[in-house]
């Protein structure tokens, strides 16, 4: 004999002795009809259940493929930037090794790298990377950065100009543009 969750005797809904389903009892009571509408709403939670996990299955099967395409980039960000860590530590060796004051400065006319020569002369600190050049360097005696960059801008050649520091020494500032690697954009040099 067949039980429901209230233990109550359950028969089947047809004549033929086999279950359709539905669930029949043999007394209707208020109690009785109670547990009945209990055991459907569970059946129903228990398949509502089952159909979210097996969404979910079908979820993580679509997105494993998403999941590994997503390591393998990041492993490849990994290497890439272990690889530009490498040349930048390339290129800070290099600079500090010159004995010739150059100091790099973008498109905004702000210091993007300095060498110790450049950094002694201009006076300059680490902090003042990435400040505008005019801001630091104005006691060179050029009183129009905006006007000699669009100078440099407008030929190929390297822009020459004399100059003072404040010890009353003369230097030979030389100006040239030329491409940053990778995007196209021009980068301002001076020496």
């Amino acid at each position: 004999m067949l039980l429901n969750s209230c233990n109550w005797p359950l028969i089947p809904a047809d004549e033929t002795g086999e279950s359709s389903g539905n669930i029949c009892v043999r007394s209707s009571t208020p109690q009785t009809r109670r547990c009945i509408a209990i055991s459907e709403e569970l059946l129903a939670a228990n398949e509502e259940l089952f159909s979210n996990n097996e969404e979910l299955a079908f979820t993580k099967l679509d997105l494993q493929p998403a999941n590994e395409q997503l390591t393998s980039l990041k492993d490849e960000l990994r290497a890439r930037n272990a690889c530009l860590a490498q040349l930048s530590g390339d290129l800070t060796s290099l600079l500090e090794g010159l004995e010739m004051p150059i100091l790099v400065v973008h498109a905004g006319q702000r210091i993007r790298r300095v060498t110790p020569a450049a950094r002694r002369l201009l006076n300059l600190a680490n902090g003042d990377i990435d400040r505008p050049l005019h801001e630091v360097a104005f006691h060179l005696g050029i009183l129009d950065w905006d006007h000699l960059f669009k100078e440099v801008a407008d030929t190929p050649q390297v822009v020459e100009r004399e100059m003072k520091d404040q010890n009353g020494h003369c230097h030979l500032l030389r100006i040239r543009l030329t491409p940053h690697p990778g995007t196209g954009s021009r980068v301002s040099s001076l020496r």
